[in-house]
């Protein structure tokens, strides 16, 4: 079992796993010390920056290093399909955020997480911002200081705007504004990227 409440969580998998005690006390506070880390996570306004130790580490070193039963470590990483997990690659930072979640709470949104998005949204639209959905962008148009201007969409289509959002992975947003736009060793090393 996965309890809820981090103290249960450990006195649930004892049961299973008597000899574990330090294994299990450990795995609660890294993850409750890596969540900590994430200021959006814990909204900490006065805290901006991110660790960039703590995004390095992977997941599979972490619970090599806390435990060589390998039942247990099955068990701790039961909850990976909820964040695609894959042994090799997964940061201990995404585990840790995904499993936190349902450690402190089994509470979620009857009617779904979408609301969240369309609350959002609305509340973008009351600002005045403009959403699009379904609309390929392919290029960029660049002012001073290259800061990007405009967005000009597969369909044709050209937007103009102060502000402009990406949600795309990093390597496809650098793909479409190109090398010009960054510093020669920040571009190599986001291709270098899985």
């Amino acid at each position: 079992p996965h309890a809820q409440g981090y103290e249960n969580f450990v006195k649930q998998l004892l049961i299973y796993f008597p000899e574990e005690r330090k294994a299990l006390e450990q795995y609660v506070y890294t993850i409750r010390t890596i969540c900590d880390k994430f200021p959006l996570y814990r909204y900490n306004a006065t805290e901006v920056h991110y660790d960039v130790a703590t995004l390095s580490i992977k997941l599979s070193d972490f619970l090599d290093n806390l435990t060589t039963n390998e039942r247990l470590k099955a068990v701790l990483l039961g909850a990976s399909f909820l964040y695609a997990g894959v042994a090799p690659q997964t940061p201990l930072y995404v585990h840790a955020l995904s499993v936190n979640s349902y450690i402190q709470s089994a509470y979620r949104l009857t009617k779904g997480g979408s609301q969240i998005t369309d609350l959002l949204i609305r509340e973008l639209q009351r600002y005045g911002a403009n959403l699009y959905r379904q609309t390929e962008v392919v290029a960029f148009s660049y002012g001073s200081e290259q800061q990007i201007t405009a967005v000009h969409t597969k369909q044709g289509q050209t937007f103009r705007a102060s502000h402009i959002i990406s949600a795309i992975d990093v390597k496809q947003l650098l793909q479409i504004a190109g090398k010009q736009a960054f510093k020669p060793s920040f571009y190599k090393r986001v291709q270098g990227l899985q």
